[in-house]
């Protein structure tokens, strides 16, 4: 089992076995796991922003 990291530098077994694969398996991996992520960074983003909206409708009640 090869671990796909996002951030983090390859290893040498991922490095090795990116080397086996073919280049379209290789773009499609590489293509999921960046969708992953930014799937992830948008929902963080969603919650932000909903805090936010919150935390705005207390202010505006406190006034």
């Amino acid at each position: 089992m090869v671990k796909l990291l996002v951030s983090k530098k390859e290893t040498v077994e991922e490095k090795e076995w990116l080397h086996e694969m073919d280049k379209v398996d290789r773009r499609t991996i590489t293509w999921n796991v960046e969708k992953a992520y930014r799937t992830e960074q948008i929902k963080h983003i969603r919650r932000i922003k909903r805090i936010r909206r919150i935390k705005q409708l207390f202010r505006k009640d406190v006034k």
